[in-house]
């Protein structure tokens, strides 16, 4: 799975927790202005998680700004 794949996947996933469009956003596109708390973002994460079966950390996230950081993370806890 690559970056764009798992971008798609986390819009995928974000747009069903959401009830929204996010169609639109990219890597560049910043968390803050995804206008989506806290918990929303931590059940988007684990429905991935659950999704991919993969366990990733939360202090896997510290510091994300973008939305390429939580794909960043997200490919990291792939399998390889």
């Amino acid at each position: 799975m690559n970056a764009e794949e798992v971008l798609e996947v986390f819009r995928k996933t974000l747009a069903e927790v959401e009830e929204r469009d996010f169609s639109q956003i990219t890597g560049e596109s910043n968390l803050s202005d995804l206008d989506v708390d806290s918990v929303a973002m931590m059940e988007v994460i684990g429905c991935i998680e659950d999704d991919l079966d993969i366990v990733i950390p939360d202090d896997a996230f510290t510091g994300a700004e973008r939305v390429s950081d939580v794909v960043a993370a997200i490919l990291a806890h792939l399998p390889s």
